[in-house]
This record gives structure tokens, C-alpha cells and sequence, in this order.
């Protein structure tokens, strides 16, 4: 005498490991996009605002300029500052 078997087959979705919405952030271009910009931007405001602004403050300090020479070399140095900072972010970007 034969048994029939009967074989049932119970296939269902696995409900795949939640990611948090950091991973998510990161993982996706534009995430990384933002967390590259601020690591330059850090690094473009430590260097620039910290050493080469005081140092090129200092030497048009000790230069003899009045009047308009001195503003004009206070624009150069904010000009080439933000010039700096430009340059690292595009590096970094």
C-alpha cells in the first residue's frame, strides 16, 4: 500500500534588516556629497581663518600703509582667504 505525501511548500518574503536613516544618508551620493564638503569646509576654515589670516593681518600691520593702501591690502587678504577656502572645497568636492 502506498502513502501519498503530499509536500507543502510555505515560501514568504524575508523581511530585510532595517537600515537607519544614517546609513541611508551616507550611503546615498548626495550624503556623501555633504559629509565631504563639511570635512573640507573644516579644513578650509582651520587653515585659512587660523594661520593665514593672522599671519597676513600681521604683516600689513607692520607695513607703513594708511589711508586707502592699507584698506586695499585688507580687501587682498579677505579676497585671497576666501580664494583658499574655494580651492580646498573644489579639491575636496
Amino acid at each position: 500500500m502506498e502513502v501519498a505525501v503530499e509536500v507543502k511548500e510555505n515560501f514568504h518574503e524575508v523581511p530585510e534588516a532595517e537600515v537607519s536613516e544614517f546609513e541611508n544618508f551616507v550611503e546615498n551620493t548626495s550624503g556623501l556629497a555633504v559629509v565631504q564638503v563639511m570635512i573640507s569646509l573644516m579644513i578650509a576654515i582651520i587653515i585659512g581663518l587660523g594661520v593665514v589670516y593672522p599671519v597676513m593681518k600681521d604683516v600689513i600691520a607692520q607695513t607703513n600703509a594708511t589711508g586707502t593702501e592699507a584698506m586695499i591690502l585688507s580687501f587682498l587678504t579677505t579676497i585671497f582667504v576666501a580664494g583658499l577656502m574655494y580651492t580646498i572645497i573644489a579639491a575636496y568636492f
